[in-house]
């Protein structure tokens, strides 16, 4: 098991791809874009035409759909395929069409490059598509969301405004943050990268299903997650705590955003610990599979200078 890179990534769809079009169909450039409906179709082996129609309908699963592009990456400002949106884990939200909000992603992005060579490139290589989300006033969330990256449509991040201000685990700017939203791509990235590695290795079937079997307590939330969530967590904590010691020793945040960033910081350190000490302590009880996996983060995870805990 290794840690694919994009261009690997890539090469596993198109293998994918393969059985359905010649090289020369034009979804075999659009595969280098990671778009995700596309992806989402090929993993499932559905809707495999109707993710090839145009470029649009291969990132957004409709052809009428709106995409601002930012230089390889793109921002759904218009149509988005609602049979998509109702067909994923975010019940009571709606896709807005605000052209707007891309400005804020520019932004952002750019802030994001400022503060980490590292982080800037796993957010290009690993995140095609930003789609931003409302409450649906017909049928409201019991909690709105503030970002999320869903497994079953790779390469797409999720943002309502909340990821204006709000950070993990439960820290909320007194107002809109830019730094909050570079942090809140980065962090559906490092899950993108996770993912993208995970989807194609055969072990990883192994190692989701015995997580059913292994709960850890997390108390900072008072409940239980499934191994491959607390390896998810650990892997996106590593790499963040990486990009707020980056921030706290810029000069591009201000003192009243160091101040909270710090506390942000401070509060995360002893999870992320908690997190790697429950892996380590998963190990005798499942299979060499599984070991496997966690031996893999540990290798592979984004701050190498986090220690294991036995």
């Amino acid at each position: 098991m290794k840690l694919l890179s994009k261009e690997e990534v890539v090469g596993k769809y198109r293998q994918l791809l393969n059985k359905y079009y010649e090289e020369d169909h034009s979804s075999h450039i659009w595969i280098d874009e990671l778009p995700p409906f596309l992806c989402r179709a090929l993993i499932l082996d559905q809707k495999v035409a109707l993710a090839t129609e145009s470029v649009e309908s291969a990132f957004a699963g409709h052809n009428e759909a709106r995409l601002v592009d930012l230089g390889g990456l793109k921002v759904s400002v218009g149509e988005f395929s609602d049979e998509l949106i109702s067909s994923l884990p975010i019940d009571g939200h709606l896709a807005l069409s605000v052209p707007g909000l891309s400005e804020w992603n520019v932004n952002a992005l750019t802030l994001l490059s400022s503060l980490s060579n590292d982080a800037y490139a796993t957010t290009k290589d690993w995140t095609s598509l930003f789609v931003w989300l409302a409450p649906d006033e017909d049928n409201p969330p019991d909690n709105v969301l503030t970002s999320v990256a869903i497994p079953s449509l790779p390469h797409c991040s999720f943002f309502s405004v909340k990821a204006l201000r709000h950070i993990p685990a439960r820290h909320v700017f007194d107002g809109a943050s830019l730094y909050a939203l570079a942090e809140n791509i980065y962090h559906e990235s490092l899950h993108q990268q996770l993912n993208a590695s995970l989807i194609f290795d055969e072990k990883t079937k192994v190692f989701s299903e015995e997580s059913k079997l292994n709960k850890v307590h997390i108390p900072w939330r008072d409940v239980h997650w499934e191994l491959d969530r607390v390896l998810h967590a650990a892997w996106v904590y590593s790499g963040l705590q990486l990009l707020r010691e980056n921030a706290l020793e810029s000069s591009l945040l201000e003192d009243h955003e160091k101040k909270f960033l710090k506390g942000a910081y401070n509060e995360s350190k002893p999870r992320l610990e908690l997190l790697l000490s429950e892996l380590d302590a998963a190990i005798p009880n499942v299979s060499d599979e599984s070991k496997g996996v966690i031996e893999w983060f540990y290798y592979n995870k984004p701050n190498k200078s986090m220690q294991r805990t036995v």
